[in-house]
């Protein structure tokens, strides 16, 4: 028996040499940070044979400590909040400078996750704090399945581990901050010298090469030092500093039309119409809305298979009405497989350049289209005369990232979004604050062609825009007016690896009256006529009601100035 104890005792010691030798190897290696920290916890629950073994480093202003490294596999211990130094087990650690052994953390009232130590098996703790000499950079926490007794061999193997761990995250801190360092000193070096040689060659003061600077870092989505590279190296060159950042000038016509759900033939007629027109106006791009060949929504239409099927029929035929030199973008339902998409296509030249899908389905309010659709993945990028162009439908412009960030990520310097958005009261001032939000996001411009019309209770207000990438407002569209905005639009030229689709079109300048549409009004509000409703729901005759409210002088209500032309909409009598 004595012999097998020594034999024990010799064989842990061996085991916990060899452990500090391998985690001396793996914190001098070229290892990245987060590699060894994972080697060290899974060497160390390898020595002691432990159920669960972590880092947890210290953020010292939030006065908390999170998981930085584990072997466990467990869903729920790893992704554990962080917890508060000052209310914690692990905290006493930290504060205190030394370790803390808990026979059983099912029983201490300390530890903060008791229902995690029951659903692991957790039972003993032995908590290290990881110094610099001095200073505490975190702990190691290693966890038993039943009581063990922590011996101080056990103790101080472990806190030499922590120790050459906390050496190991100060050097990577000090060289993280010494090459920031070094970073900031070069681009500052850089940054003076491109100043310079802009005062120099345009006569600007300092602050306005500097700002001048800051604007082309701004304009190209480049950091200072990119930009100042640039400056120094085409004053080297020769060439002109000063010219500004190479731009095409595409104009692209945002067609905000009136479609009818389920009247194919009608829809396709004014999207060549519309088409036509923004050719003969010059535009090299023109955007329809959501849905336009079919309406929006067309709801349990898309069931029926003869639909679907009479619906790719006008797009094919749509393919080979529209002029071949502009780039028309049309919303409509694709199908793939047995898949059904809220979609559009990329016309071009005859040919179906490009189709891409609506990712974000809404499922709220007067919306239902996860009963209809399945949710695309894949963005959309198109290089257009030069210029890097992403898409988006509706929603997707109302979520975080999506295919707008995905398409400014690959240099897209505008987004083209299809909306049939539907009025409320409120909803113009949030939209132009989600479409604000977005330019923000991707540090895009947006370009969104909204419907107008009526179709049943719903009512589109249009308001069709071209918001650059600040924020701004540049061109917009008349409220529940059908029109054909034209907007030349200065965008950098695409850099780097082509789009997966390049089109080249053609310039033309004419002019060409606009449609125009009666817009029946009261005061400073504003209708749209009843034409729409009857054409929007295939109705030949109309009977309007009218009446009349009297009130006592000075009795009339407050809600009258406010009264929603919806209401108005609502007391018309179809026939």
């Amino acid at each position: 028996m004595k012999n097998a104890r020594l034999y024990e005792e010799t064989r842990r010691k061996a085991d916990a040499i060899q452990t500090l030798s391998a985690v001396s190897r793996t914190v001098t290696s070229d290892r990245f940070m987060d590699e060894i920290l994972q080697l060290i916890v899974a060497m160390t629950a390898s020595l002691l044979g432990s159920k669960i073994c972590s880092v947890m480093l210290l953020d010292e202003e939030k006065r908390q400590l999170r998981i930085a490294a584990t072997q466990s596999l467990s869903d729920a211990y790893r992704n554990k909040p962080p917890v508060p130094v000052d209310q914690s087990l692990s905290g006493r650690a930290v504060l205190e400078k030394k370790p803390i052994v808990v026979a059983d953390v099912r029983k201490d009232k300390r530890f903060s996750y008791p229902d995690i130590a029951v659903s692991e098996g957790l039972v003993s703790l032995l908590s290290l704090p990881m110094m610099f000499k001095e200073k505490v950079l975190g702990v190691i926490n290693t966890y038993s399945a039943q009581e063990y007794d922590f011996s101080k061999e056990d103790i101080s193997v472990l806190q030499s581990v922590a120790n050459q761990c906390a050496s190991a995250i100060m050097q990577t801190r000090l060289l993280q901050e010494k090459l920031s360092a070094q970073e900031a000193l070069e681009t500052r070096k850089l940054v003076e010298r491109a100043k310079g040689a802009l005062m120099k060659k345009r006569g600007l003061s300092e602050p306005e090469a500097f700002r001048e600077i800051q604007k082309q870092s701004m304009d190209r989505r480049k950091s200072m030092k990119e930009i100042a590279e640039a400056l120094l190296l085409a004053e080297d060159l020769g060439q002109e500093m000063t010219a500004p950042v190479a731009a095409a000038h595409p104009d692209s016509a945002l067609a905000q039309i009136n479609p009818t759900v389920g009247d194919l033939d009608g829809n396709a007629a004014r999207i060549v119409s519309f088409s036509r027109q923004a050719r003969e106006k010059g535009a090299d791009l023109v955007l329809f809305p959501e849905m336009a060949l079919t309406g929006y929504p067309p709801e349990d239409l898309l069931f029926e298979p003869l639909f679907l099927a009479k619906t790719g029929k006008s797009l094919r035929a749509l393919l080979r009405s529209v002029p071949k030199d502009i780039v028309v973008v049309v919303g409509s339902p694709t199908k793939k497989g047995h898949a059904l998409y809220n979609g559009a296509f990329v016309l071009s030249g005859g040919r179906f350049r490009q189709s891409f899908h609506k990712w974000f389905l809404p499922n709220y309010g007067v919306f239902d289209e996860r009963r209809y659709f399945s949710e695309g993945e894949k963005p959309a990028v198109l290089d257009l005369n030069g210029v890097r162009i992403g898409f988006s439908i509706c929603e997707d412009v109302w979520r975080p990232k999506g295919p707008a960030l995905t398409a400014a990520e690959q240099g897209a310097s505008v987004i083209l979004n299809l909306s049939a958005s539907p009025y409320h009261a409120g909803k113009i001032k949030e939209r132009l604050e989600i479409l604000r939000k977005k330019t923000r996001e991707c540090g895009s411009a947006i370009a969104y062609c909204n419907m107008v019309g009526g179709q049943d209770e719903l009512v589109y207000d249009g308001g069709s825009l071209v918001m650059d990438r600040r924020g701004n407002v540049i061109a917009q569209a008349p409220m529940f007016e059908e029109t054909l905005l034209i907007v030349d639009m200065d965008l950098p030229i695409a850099r780097g690896r082509a789009a997966e689709t390049s089109i080249t079109v053609p310039a033309l300048k004419k002019e060409l009256p606009l449609p125009q549409i009666t817009v029946l009004s009261l005061g400073k509000m504003k209708f749209t006529p009843p034409s729409h409703w009857a054409r929007g729901t295939m109705f030949r005759k109309t009977v309007l009601g009218k009446s009349s409210l009297v009130f006592p002088a000075g009795s009339i209500p407050l809600w009258w100035p406010r009264l929603p032309w919806t209401h108005w909409a609502k007391r018309t009598w179809w026939a």
